[in-house]
């Protein structure tokens, strides 16, 4: 860390990142341009990729991340609100979250092992009870909404 290879592989993802981000904003925005003119019906939960939501939410999500990671909790845990407050369905929201989620813990697994940092005696354990609490959650919530009709409009009036 510090040494000029070090800054210059971070200058160069930091461009790579905003080359990207640039030509996705373009896409989105012509794309929304084209929806527009042609009177594409938007159904609940699309998001209109305008001008605006193409600056505003990229911009909220990144220091949405850079206070979850200062803090030591998952982008997900921090973006599922963000993308019910975009207008997401709360099934995709939930998802792409759970997903989030996944691969930010992977990420930290990962790191913990290259570094020797993971206490193999440990590692079985926490593991079984992390399936084991992720099965009795899932369990909960399914025996907890059999029978009641979710829907967008349910789950927005916890936000109210």
């Amino acid at each position: 860390c510090g040494s000029p290879s070090f800054w210059a592989a971070n200058g160069l993802i930091l461009g790579w990142i905003l080359v990207v981000s640039f030509f996705a904003r373009s896409y989105l925005v012509h794309r929304c341009e084209d929806k527009e003119r042609v009177g594409y019906p938007y159904v609940e939960g699309d998001i209109r990729w305008d001008s605006r939501a193409t600056v505003v939410y990229p911009a909220v999500c990144t220091a949405a991340g850079f206070f979850a990671g200062m803090f030591g909790v998952g982008g997900g845990i921090v973006k599922g609100p963000l993308m019910l407050a975009m207008g997401v369905h709360p099934k995709v929201s939930s998802a792409s979250s759970a997903c989030m989620i996944l691969f930010t813990s992977f990420t930290a697994t990962t790191s913990f092992v290259v570094f020797g940092l993971l206490d193999m005696e440990y590692a079985p354990v926490c593991l079984l009870l992390g399936f084991a609490a992720t099965l009795v959650g899932q369990i909960g919530l399914w025996s907890g909404s059999r029978g009641t009709r979710t829907s967008p409009s349910r789950s927005a009036r916890l936000w109210r």
